[in-house]
Order: structure tokens, then C-alpha cells, then sequence
């Protein structure tokens, strides 16, 4: 046996070996559930992204169809525009040209 081995030998004979070899273990146990909880964070956050992706999606469409309405009722109203105002020229005309309301 080599000098090294015998020295290690001996001191995890006495409960300073135990309680070195108790730490070590501690650690390690620390370290893997470190990971763990590490990797169950990085899941949690990835599918919360991938949830406010598809809100984020579905807002965007929501926007666009909303967009193509106002386009439509735009082209609508430009399409009606000249008839309103030769409706409401007619109107006015009308109103200059009508009997006064009896007073009373």
C-alpha cells in the first residue's frame, strides 16, 4: 500500500473521516438538487413564455382583423361621402327655403 493510502486510511478511521465523508455527501446532494430545482425553474419559465407567446400571438391577430374592419368601414364611408354631402346640401336648402313655425 502506498504512504498516501495509509494516511487517508487513517483518518477516515476516526469520526473525522465520518464526518468528512457526511459533508461530502451533503454537498453533493446539495449540488444535484440544486440542478433539479434549476432545471424545473428553466421548465416553469418556458412555459410561461411559450404562454405569452401565444397571447401575444393572438393579440396581434385580434389587431389585424380589427384593422381590416376600419378598412372596410373607411372604404364604406369614402364611397358614401359624396352622396352625404349632396344630402345634407339638400337638407340645408331645404331648411332656408321652409315656412317659419308659428310662435306660440
Amino acid at each position: 500500500m502506498m504512504p498516501g493510502a495509509k494516511t487517508f486510511a487513517g483518518v477516515l478511521a476516526g469520526w473525522g473521516g465520518y464526518a468528512a465523508a457526511a459533508l461530502a455527501g451533503a454537498g453533493a446532494v446539495w449540488y444535484v438538487l440544486g440542478a433539479v430545482h434549476g432545471q424545473a425553474l428553466a421548465e416553469l419559465r418556458l412555459e410561461r413564455t411559450a404562454d405569452d407567446l401565444a397571447v401575444a400571438r393572438g393579440s396581434i391577430e385580434q389587431t389585424n382583423r380589427d384593422l381590416e374592419a376600419m378598412a372596410q368601414n373607411a372604404r364604406a364611408a369614402a364611397a358614401i361621402g359624396p352622396e352625404l354631402t349632396a344630402s345634407i346640401g339638400a337638407l340645408s336648402k331645404a331648411l332656408k327655403n321652409a315656412n317659419p313655425l308659428p310662435a306660440g
